[in-house]
């Protein structure tokens, strides 16, 4: 859905944002010149090691259609999901990475939701006529677990269910202003 244009500039970026990333990198693997090509970009591998998320985020936006559709369909999602999930996921990685509160979290862009799936678990505002998800925490939970029970269907998730019981304290109300029903 991008232009060659687009897709060569954020090319151009992204190969630029790597070469700076390969040049001030430590692993000793990157400085083999048998790990990279003739323009001294690593190796995939190495690429992928030394990426930071924004970069792994940009890649998959903008990925062709049939590699997308590939890579979600490891993740049992479509790809507009996958796009909108990682870029949320990138959001809410940079406000932890910055000491943000992730509490009082209130998303300007929603993330694609499953409505069917994740809509027992998710409040809905009443002011609304209950249509408008409260764009909390609980997106964000669920969007979470949908992607690591894909990976890992045996993640315990015991202990995030005990701290967010914590957080609210045994009480509905809390549990609606982080976004739960």
């Amino acid at each position: 859905s991008y232009t060659n244009f687009y897709i060569e500039e954020k090319q151009y970026k992204f190969k630029k944002k790597l070469k700076e990333t390969v040049n001030k990198s430590s692993l000793p693997d990157i400085r083999y010149r048998r790990n990279q090509d003739k323009d001294g970009f690593p190796t995939v591998w190495l690429a992928i090691d030394s990426l930071m998320f924004g970069g792994l985020t940009t890649m998959i936006s903008i990925m062709g259609r049939k590699n997308l559709i590939r890579l979600a369909s490891y993740f049992n999602c479509t790809g507009k999901e996958l796009v909108s999930w990682v870029r949320l996921l990138n959001f809410i990685r940079n406000r932890c990475a910055h000491g943000s509160n992730l509490i009082d979290v209130k998303l300007k862009t929603m993330p694609l939701i499953r409505q069917t799936k994740w809509q027992q678990y998710l409040y809905f505002d009443e002011e609304n006529n209950g249509e408008k998800n409260s764009k909390r925490l609980g997106v964000v939970i669920l969007v979470l677990v949908t992607l690591v029970n894909s990976v890992n269907e045996k993640y315990r998730w015991n202990e995030v269910q005990a701290n967010l019981k914590t957080i609210c304290n045994g009480r509905l109300e809390d549990a609606n202003l982080l976004g739960f029903s």
